[in-house]
This record gives structure tokens, sequence and C-alpha cells, in this order.
């Protein structure tokens, strides 16, 4: 603890140094020479008002000579005082980002994550983004080479390859087939890991996007764990090679038909 008579004895070598090395009013004068005798007579206690005490740091300060609160000790603690509470503040607003605020931000990023795919995906089904990977996107399977998007009205041909149609079908047998084929595909999409490469249709430039293009479709490549789908189908016998060229196609293959 600080000694009161050590703190006064340095409160008065600054107050006549004061009183030597600057001018003073007369009022001013005489306050520095009361508040001086004052704490002369009691050299134990502290004397002055808070008053009086703000006014002689005024002067002290306005003459050069630094001043020091009356009670170090005290200004120490509500210093520390303060920082404590800041650190409590800080600790309390982390303690308020409770489950609720955590299950919001994942809300909030999950709608950016999807605002972001849905603009990316229209660019691609009107041709004009290509060769992008999409994984995690919800579709359903129409048949055996086709599946849709559920943000997007028209179908995506899977390239590569073709299966029997399973409503226009023109020969015995290949109904079944191509049942078989799409019960084949959805297997595929439910057992395992599945991505959509987006890729250009075999159609004319500038024909993308629209009916006169694959029937208004999107063109894209299903992988299986990392294999194409196509190429599962091919191999069980539930589809038969198609590859077309940048613009256009050859006849459709339907080696079931005979």
């Amino acid at each position: 603890m600080i000694n009161q008579a050590n703190t006064n004895s340095v409160l008065l070598n600054k107050i006549d140094l004061a009183l030597r090395g600057s001018r003073f009013n007369s009022w001013e004068h005489k306050f520095l020479s009361d508040v001086r005798r004052q704490i002369s007579n009691r050299k134990k206690n502290n004397p002055l008002s808070p008053k009086q005490y703000s006014k002689l740091n005024e002067l002290i300060g306005r003459s050069g000579v630094s001043e020091e609160p009356r009670n170090l000790a005290a200004f120490k603690k509500a210093r520390n005082h303060r920082a404590i509470n800041r650190h409590a503040d800080w600790f309390r607003s982390i303690r308020r980002f409770n489950k609720a605020s955590y299950v919001k931000l994942m809300l909030l990023a999950g709608l950016i994550v999807w605002a972001t795919a849905s603009v990316s995906l229209d660019k691609v089904f009107d041709g004009e983004q290509q060769s992008v990977v999409y994984a995690n996107l919800p579709f359903t399977v129409t048949d055996g080479d086709t599946i849709r998007f559920k943000s997007h009205s028209k179908g995506t041909r899977l390239v590569g390859f073709n299966t029997p149609e399973t409503n226009q079908y023109i020969c015995d047998g290949q109904q079944a087939l191509g049942g078989r084929a799409t019960a084949r595909l959805k297997n595929i999409v439910k057992t395992s890991k599945t991505a959509v490469q987006m890729v250009a249709c075999a159609c004319r430039p500038g024909t993308h996007g629209t009916s006169r293009c694959n029937f208004g479709r999107s063109c894209a490549i299903l992988y299986s764990n990392g294999v194409n789908g196509g190429d599962i189908l091919i191999s069980e016998g539930l589809a038969a090679p198609f590859r077309c060229g940048k613009s256009s196609c050859p006849k459709v293959p339907r080696p079931w038909c005979g």
C-alpha cells in the first residue's frame, strides 16, 4: 500500500516546482499556496477534496510537471478491473453463440452453396458452361440413359451409350430390357458415390439449350465411384455404345431389335 505521507511529500515538491517555474495569476498562485499549506499541516491524511485535487492536477499539468493519481494502487486496480470486464464481455458474447446460432449459420451456408450451384447449372443447361463436375446434386433417373435434375425442367441425356426405350419400343423384348436398364441405373445411383460431368451435346453451334438440340435436354456423363456409368451398363449387356461427334450423331444403335 502506498504511504500517504510519501505521496504528500511528492505533491509538495511538485507544487514548489510549479510555483517556481510557471506564471500564474494571483488567484491560481494563492490556490497553490493554500493547497501546499493544507498538505503541509496534515501530513498523515490527504486533506484535498476531489475538486481541489482536479484543479491542482490542471495547474501542475499546465506548468509541465507530471502528476500521478493520489491513490496509485486504486488507479491500477480500476484499470485492471476494466480490462477484466472487457474480457468477460468477450466470453459472454462467445457463449451467446449457441446451438441455434450455429444451425442458422449452417442453413445460410447451405443456401449460398445452393444458389451458386443453381446459377452454374442454369449456364450449363444453356450450353454456356461445359466439362464441369457436380457431386451430390439431387436428380432422378428417368430411364437407362436419362436423368433429371430437380432444378431443371428438361432432362439430361447421358452420353456415350444408348439403352432400350421403355415407352416407344419397336420390337419384342425392348421394353423389358429397357426396364432392366432403368432399374440398374437407379441401383447404381442408390448404392454408389456418383458425380455428374456436364458436357456439350453433339449439336450445331448456337442451338444448345433449345429444342433444336437434343430436344432441349442437356448432356452429361454419370460417374459411379469414378467409373463411367454407361460403361457399366454396356458391360452388363443393358446398353450399346453410342459415340457422337462435335455437332452430330450417327444412327442410334438398337442391337436388341436385330
